[in-house]
């Protein structure tokens, strides 16, 4: 399985197959306390130091792998259930016409994992809830918040881990995992799309791993290399998750939060965030409404990619 994003035209991390179902959220969009948010640029570096990493207490690489490839499985199970509000945004700059063009929408966002043949299908939807914007379409990026399969069991034998040691995240005591995709393995997590074909991303990044449960804190992931035939010179993504409560049982979800992605193009910026909220549960002949995330906003990202000729068109986007 890739995940896809769509940039102007064109990027995706792909999934192996897609369900389109739709799904009525009108009056939950009405209703959402989720906000829009400031879109800056400001990537994350996943070779830059990290303030409070400590080398104590000391790390155990194995077993911290053991947990977090069974949360990243567990993620894969929670996901085949979750409903949520979705609200997008993307802003693009282009310095040589000094253009600014920002976008927003709201959708109703449902995904499922299922396995077959020893990989991973993601099937997702969006049905927009409003129509403010006319190009809602390029906000939809495919299977940005399921980017932790990296520790899945399937998807860790391409990459190499470090465990660099102790930290917190968001005052929550955690393990961070570097990791760094094996050269000559097969880039079967992300690509970007174009027009003229597929262009497979090699990564690297971090994880922060909860030291008392293995669950995934936060994520960041960086391009090992720029992908030239495309223009791309830097992507980065930064994702968070948190605890959701399930009302109907005593059942605590760990599901996405917030996604944010910065691609730098060789002639222009892209941000785009994702913020989700008013979650809902779906099992066998019920529906449950669970609480929002217990944790504080965090950052996100997205993927971006573009052909050079498939750049932005400010004429055909709203100005911000």
């Amino acid at each position: 399985m890739q995940v896809s994003f769509p940039i102007p035209r064109a990027c995706r991390i792909l999934a192996a197959a897609f369900l389109i179902v739709s799904i009525t959220g009108a009056a939950r969009a009405q209703n959402s306390k989720i906000h829009s948010a400031t879109l800056t640029w400001n990537p994350p570096n996943t070779d830059g130091k990290i303030a409070d990493l400590s080398d104590t207490p000391p790390c155990s690489l194995p077993d911290v792998m053991k947990q977090a490839e069974d949360s990243a499985t567990a993620l894969v199970d929670n996901l085949q259930r979750f409903d949520a509000l979705e609200l997008s945004q993307s802003k693009t700059e282009i310095p040589d016409t000094s253009t600014l063009v920002s976008s927003e929408a709201r959708f109703d966002f449902t995904a499922e994992f299922s396995e077959k043949n020893g990989f991973l299908a993601l099937k997702e939807s969006r049905l927009e809830l409003d129509h403010k914007d006319s190009n809602a379409a390029q906000l939809e990026d495919v299977g940005v918040p399921a980017l932790a399969l990296i520790f899945h069991p399937l998807y860790s034998v391409d990459f190499i881990f470090q465990c660099d040691g102790a930290a917190q995240w968001n005052s929550q005591p955690a393990w961070v995992v570097a990791f760094r995709q094996i050269k000559g393995r097969p880039s079967r997590l992300m690509a970007f799309h174009t027009s003229t074909g597929s262009f497979g991303a090699k990564l690297k990044g971090r994880g922060w791993i909860a030291r008392d449960s293995g669950q995934i804190l936060h994520l960041e992931l960086n391009l090992i290399e720029p992908i030239g035939l495309i223009g791309l010179l830097s992507n980065a993504v930064s994702i968070d998750y948190a605890p959701v409560q399930f009302h109907s049982s005593n059942v605590t979800l760990w599901l996405p939060q917030t996604a944010v992605t910065y691609s730098q193009y060789d002639k222009y910026q892209l941000i785009k965030r994702h913020a989700y909220s008013d979650f809902q549960l779906f099992s066998v002949g019920t529906q449950s409404v669970i609480e929002k995330p217990k944790i504080p906003g965090a950052q996100q990202t997205v993927t971006s990619g573009a052909k050079p000729d498939d750049k932005p068109n400010p004429a055909a986007q709203p100005k911000p």
